[in-house]
């Protein structure tokens, strides 16, 4: 592994499996999968803000749970820091667990909400095993004022339902923060957060990357907020990457047409803007049984014959910049 590189995602892959009657099991010639990401490598270096967008239902969120180790691949490898986390399981995953945490999309179902606020930051740690009593409420409290979460003795006795939308999310940030990570899974974290403190929130992660030395992965299908926060960006369609390259590559010059449709439907404050990409036509396909060869090509406005069976390698634009199409120009 690079000594840049923090997280190296290889070849990797996820298929649940689709849920039959006994009768239709019986008559199956072939067991059904979702095939929710279909390998897919990228790397996320030490200190950066990498994004990964993309359409709902496209297998970022997937990708995602996967690093974390919150769902076990099918096939494929996950590196971190020189160690194979792939097959991490039972007292070694915990005791890996602090060195990445996730600040899930719904901060109200992801805190419990018979725990007050202090009782949800410090879980983690109690589990970890950190320090004395008197060390762990020194660590919550640390943590709670670096979120702006003030003042400390009031919020710390709040439960959940008595917190704005944009507290709730402040105090999933600080429980993330607390076991001290040094990666830190973000998944669509401003998703449901009231759109006025939107920015604050963005502004609070990246403020919080410099004072605690963070990576993160920013999963999003904003691409307006992706281009604010990110350093650079992969773009999925359907399980797999098609666009992968730093912000400005990819924003100033996107290769895949789908790419390209995704930054066209981003608005501009100018009613007489005119998009210079069509919107993709149809719906997505089933992840059960994805199209043959390119997977966009049933949406695509410049795919030809040859689109539908061949499924294409990713093209090296520039050395830190690629896109899967055979038509780039």
């Amino acid at each position: 592994m690079s000594v840049q590189n923090l997280v190296e995602v290889q070849n990797l892959k996820k298929y649940f499996p689709v849920s039959t009657s006994f009768i239709e099991g019986l008559l199956s010639r072939e067991r059904l999968f979702v095939r929710a990401v279909d390998d897919i490598s990228f790397t996320i270096r030490k200190g950066e803000v990498m994004g990964l967008c993309g359409e709902s239902g496209c297998g970022k969120t997937t990708t995602g749970r996967l690093i974390m180790r919150l769902l076990d691949a099918t096939e494929g490898s996950i590196t971190f820091e020189d160690e194979d986390i792939t097959e991490l399981s039972g007292g070694r995953l915990r005791r890996f667990r602090p060195n990445m945490q996730m600040v899930f999309q719904d901060p109200h179902a992801s805190l419990n909400p018979r725990m007050t606020v202090a009782e949800n930051i410090g879980h983690s740690l109690t589990v970890q095993h950190f320090g004395t009593r008197q060390e762990r409420q020194e660590r919550i409290n640390e943590v709670m004022e670096s979120v702006a979460l003030t003042p400390v003795h009031d919020i710390s006795r709040r439960y959940p339902h008595l917190l704005s939308g944009g507290q709730k999310q402040r105090v999933v940030l600080a429980r993330a923060l607390a076991v001290n990570p040094k990666l830190v899974v973000a998944d669509e974290p401003i998703a449901m957060a009231d759109v006025s403190v939107r920015a604050l929130i963005l502004e609070l992660m990246l403020k919080l990357k410099e004072e605690y030395n963070l990576t993160y992965l920013f999963v999003t299908h904003d691409l307006a907020t992706a281009k604010y926060v990110c350093d650079r960006v992969a773009i999925m369609y359907l399980g797999v990457i098609v666009e992968i390259g730093t912000i400005n590559e990819v924003f100033e010059n996107p290769k895949h047409p789908y790419t390209q449709a995704l930054l066209s439907a981003v608005p501009v404050p100018d009613p007489a803007a005119r998009r210079q990409h069509a919107i993709p036509r149809g719906e997505i396909p089933s992840a059960v049984n994805p199209p043959s060869g390119c997977r966009f090509h049933t949406r695509c406005p410049i795919a030809d014959e040859q689109c539908s069976r061949i499924v294409p390698d990713m093209v090296d634009i520039s050395p830190t910049h690629r896109a899967a199409c055979r038509l780039i120009r």
